[in-house]
């Protein structure tokens, strides 16, 4: 039983550092405590949203061989270096270097939550099958 705790916070931990820089920078704009809640009720939502979608795929690749469910940690792979491929500038695009001026909602920390969860599930759907 410990052994389960001890993995499954390690894991939390070891794939959420990333959150913690963008909710210095979240929290960081915002003046107000409901500013300050919104970032924090965005947060929990969106790493709820993570480990469900983790769960749900868990549950959805029981009917994998277990030898081949190692393989999926290829995919994060795949899909960040397709992301840095298409990620070159063009030589004609321009780069708005504008910040934006107010607090974000709870709806923008749960989108940038879920856009840098791809880690979270690769870890976590393996993790949850065995």
């Amino acid at each position: 039983m410990f052994s389960v705790i001890l993995t499954s916070t390690l894991s939390f931990i070891s794939t959420n550092i990333d959150d913690i820089f963008m909710l210095m920078l979240f929290f960081a704009q915002c003046h107000t405590l409901c500013a300050k809640a919104k970032v924090a009720a965005g947060q929990y939502l969106g790493i709820g949203v993570l480990t469900a979608l983790s769960l749900l795929g868990a549950y959805g690749l029981r009917v994998l061989p277990p030898q081949y469910i190692g393989l999926l940690g290829l995919l994060p792979l795949a899909l960040g270096a397709k992301a840095l491929l298409s990620n070159f500038p063009e030589e004609d695009s321009q780069d708005s270097d504008s910040v934006p001026s107010s607090a974000p909602g709870l709806l923008s920390v749960t989108l940038v939550t879920l856009a840098g969860g791809g880690d979270n599930i690769g870890v976590y759907i393996p993790l949850f099958v065995g």
